[in-house]
């Protein structure tokens, strides 16, 4: 019986404790105000890229040419 209350208590624990906070959403507008800045500034933004295939592509990309 002590095994499963212990059991019991130490999920519910971990279930509260499991989930990261939320993030702000100052934060966040300041995530998305970097990126943007990061955007126009970049080195290659007047660069048009063209997918070249495949149309279905499964795994990771291990080369840009």
């Amino acid at each position: 019986m002590k095994c499963k209350l212990l059991l019991g208590a130490l999920c519910g624990v971990m279930t509260l404790y499991s989930q990261p906070e939320a993030t702000s959403s100052k934060k966040v507008m300041e995530g998305i105000a970097r990126k943007e800045k990061m955007g126009a500034e970049s080195i290659v933004k007047n660069i048009p890229f063209k997918n070249i295939g495949p149309t279905v592509m499964s795994g990771r990309v291990v080369d840009i040419d």
